[in-house]
């Protein structure tokens, strides 16, 4: 199960010179597939214009490449987006956002066919965004939007029946992502939407993020009412309440179609609630707990879990940032995954002698993440000789020398 946020290869526009764009694809053009980026940078913020510029400069070769626009910090103007949708006519994913009037924001929309996902960021700051949302209904009534499976609503103030109207007008939406805009008013709306009938009554994918503000009683009856089989809480469980709710509707046996589920970034989760929850889903095949300040107290819980019979489904184990892991203590939770084929670690330290001893093994991962990792040579060696079903090894901001380049060549 893919989250919404994962797209193609990621190419920042930052990275571009604006007065070398033409030498810049002499040796690096753009991969197949990809989707142009334009990330936040509080140092650097842009200057209206510069990024449809560079845009325009990119040739139509490359341009033919990109599948993907994250523009939601481009600083874009409304005279902008015909623009974009002339230069990317094809184009499958979109992120836009600040200040874009609804007129604009609507007939960009409808000149892209293809389009299949959607992410609207704070589109009126100061007030309600239902004028835009209903531009965008109207263009998905007459035919717009009729791909878009994947819809992201970020800072974006939208009333019940005007979200409501939007998500009875998008026929094959799948995925939903809400974070800072307020539902606690929408519960009604949002229940009648998650019927079998209902504007979504087929979601597969639900991802609530903070700034929503739900309460604890209300977050029990939309994930007891959620039928997909993927949720991401990221950075959502930010108080003890709503902590304990989750725990207790898996406890009840809800939620047991799960086979994704992302708790990335709630750093406050107690060891034994953790593992209770994750092993009383029974159907999981794909955790993701990056970023949770977990530590061995955590993998010795969640090994417990396995020990029992629990967890052995899992295929994707993800445990990136988090500084104060033992390799000991994470083997002893993932080694005896015996579907895993997916790790992710991102910050490890397996440059000392427990290092080589947490290499051999892990006969089914197809893929492994080591981003910004410390690794001896000898343990390299070993996860990449003695795993035959090894398909991808990331070692992105991993300080190698020549051994261990010789080892990778």
């Amino acid at each position: 199960m893919r989250k919404p946020e994962a797209k193609g290869p990621e190419v920042n526009l930052r990275d571009i010179p604006e007065d070398q764009v033409a030498a810049y694809f002499e040796n690096n053009p753009f991969p197949k597939g990809c989707c142009l980026t334009y990330p936040l940078n509080l140092q650097h913020m842009p200057r209206r214009g510069v990024v449809l510029r560079l845009l325009a400069q990119i040739p139509a070769t490359e341009k033919e490449k990109v599948t993907g626009l994250d523009l939601d910090y481009a600083e874009l103007a409304d005279e902008d987006l015909p623009q974009i949708a002339a230069f990317f006519p094809t184009l499958q994913e979109l992120s836009v956002g600040f200040e874009l009037s609804p007129e604009p924001l609507g007939c960009l929309v409808e000149a892209l066919p293809n389009l299949q996902s959607l992410g609207l960021r704070r589109l009126n700051l100061a007030d309600s965004a239902d004028a835009h949302i209903e531009r965008l209904t109207r263009a998905a009534q007459h035919g717009g939007l009729q791909n878009l499976s994947t819809l992201l609503l970020l800072q974006t103030k939208v009333s019940a029946q005007v979200m409501e109207n939007f998500f009875r007008a998008l026929p094959k939406l799948r995925e939903l992502t809400v974070k800072g805009t307020m539902l606690d008013g929408h519960v009604p709306m949002l229940l009648r939407a998650f019927e079998k009938r209902g504007a979504l009554g087929k979601l597969k994918y639900f991802g609530l993020g903070r700034g929503t503000g739900l309460s604890a009683e209300n977050l029990k009856v939309l994930l007891t009412a959620f039928t997909g089989d993927a949720a991401n809480l990221d950075e959502f469980l930010d108080d003890e309440e709503r902590i304990e709710t989750l725990g207790q509707v898996i406890q009840e046996g809800h939620l047991n179609q799960l086979v994704f589920l992302s708790l990335s970034h709630n750093q406050d989760i107690p060891p034994g609630l953790l593992a209770g929850m994750l092993g009383g889903l029974q159907n999981l095949q794909e955790i993701e707990l990056n970023d949770m300040q977990l530590t061995d107290e955590h993998m010795r819980a969640l090994a417990e879990e396995r020990k029992a019979g629990r967890l052995e489904g899992i295929r994707s184990f993800q445990i990136k940032e988090n500084p104060e892991l033992s390799l000991h203590a994470v083997a002893e939770v993932a080694k005896g995954m015996k579907n895993l084929s997916s790790l992710g670690m991102i910050g490890m330290d397996l440059s000392g002698p427990s290092a080589q001893e947490f290499a051999v093994g892990w006969q089914e991962l197809t893929s492994l993440n080591l981003t910004q990792s410390r690794l001896s040579e000898q343990a390299l060696r070993y996860f990449v000789s003695q795993k035959p079903a090894l398909k991808s090894l990331n070692l992105n901001d991993t300080d190698l020398t020549d051994g261990q380049l010789a080892v990778l060549a």
